[in-house]
């Protein structure tokens, strides 16, 4: 079997925006499925909770980490040692979001007791790379005196 069949047919369908042609609501998209792959620490988002990607993971289903609180303790821990070590945070979120979290749709078949760490590590790259931190309103943003 060919090796790259399943990232070249994954790749088909997020090719369909380049064209101009997006794909619509109403077409049926044919989903991916791996032989042998079980899905034992996620289960799969509904598409009618999500925007739509146009075309972009077409075919891929959004999964979602089962232990997503692993996620938001080990996020929050790693605000919270920033926090006390490096700095104040004031409003800032991270990688948790409203309805979907980074770590818990991006890898969501990671093994429950690793979810925490990676969450961590991740938080904590991103905060140490300090371009998250740069407020998003212009008016905020730091005049030349004040660098």
């Amino acid at each position: 079997m060919d090796p790259f069949f399943y990232l070249r047919e994954a790749l088909s369908g997020a090719t369909s925006w380049l064209t101009g042609n997006p794909p619509t609501n109403q077409s049926k998209q044919q989903q991916i499925k791996v032989p042998g792959l079980e899905y034992r620490y996620s289960n799969e988002a509904d598409p009618a909770t999500y925007e739509p990607t146009y075309g972009l993971a077409e075919g891929i289903p959004l999964r979602i980490h089962k232990d997503a609180s692993k996620e938001i303790e080990g996020t929050l821990r790693a605000q919270k040692d920033w926090h006390e070590n490096v700095s104040p945070l004031n409003n800032y979120q991270g990688g948790l979001g409203d309805r979907f979290s980074l770590m818990s749709v991006a890898v969501p078949e990671c093994l429950p007791e690793r979810l925490e760490v990676i969450s961590y590590a991740n938080e904590f790259a991103f905060l140490y790379d300090g371009k998250c931190l740069t407020p998003l309103i212009p008016d905020q943003w730091p005049t030349e005196s004040q660098m």
